[in-house]
């Protein structure tokens, strides 16, 4: 295209914005490996990110991956400490029929979550890992990137303080060089 204007723009690989214009401005552009572009962002500072590295459905599922075990971490952590606080009570009172089916219900709920935590760790390392691999990733500018411009590779991310001029950005040791 020759141009991409406050929009939401998503290619599974590369994304060329060229012609006369040549511009990205305003709204975010993800695509799975390069973005081209003449120019990115304006001196006035219009929200711009632009985002490689890996695809967008690969990289909600991680994204997805991420909350859920945080969420998951949250409440084996709740349900680790409430046997504990049940167990006191029961050395203290006495335990009750009651009191030792609510332990193994909560044994069995930690044992379910746990698995499920394990499952769902496996997937995110492997998709990490294939973040970590996406080193072809780059956004190619032939005129100029603004300052303000949100760039994120794999998965790193930067708001851009400078502006510089027929450059590529691209991962290295972790971080996004220019």
């Amino acid at each position: 295209t020759e141009s991409v204007l406050h929009s939401t723009v998503f290619a599974g690989t590369e994304l060329k914005v060229g012609g006369k214009k040549g511009f990205i401005n305003g709204g975010a552009v993800r695509a799975g490996n390069v973005i081209s572009a003449l120019n990115i962002g304006s001196e006035m500072g219009t929200g711009t990110k632009v985002e490689v590295g890996m695809d967008l459905e690969t990289r909600e599922r991680y994204y997805e991956l991420q909350k859920q075990l945080a969420d998951i971490k949250k409440e084996v952590d709740t349900i680790r400490i409430t046997p504990k606080n049940h167990m006191e009570k029961a050395m203290k009172k006495g335990t009750t029929p009651q009191s030792n089916q609510q332990i193994q219900m909560m044994a069995k709920t930690l044992k379910e979550r746990q698995h499920s935590m394990t499952a769902r760790q496996e997937e995110y390392q492997k998709l990490h890992e294939s973040l970590l691999l996406s080193n072809t990733a780059r956004i190619k500018v032939h005129g100029t990137i603004y300052a303000g411009v949100w760039v994120g590779v794999a998965e790193v991310g930067i708001n851009l303080k400078n502006k510089y001029s027929h450059s590529q950005l691209f991962k290295e040791k972790g971080e996004i060089v220019v």
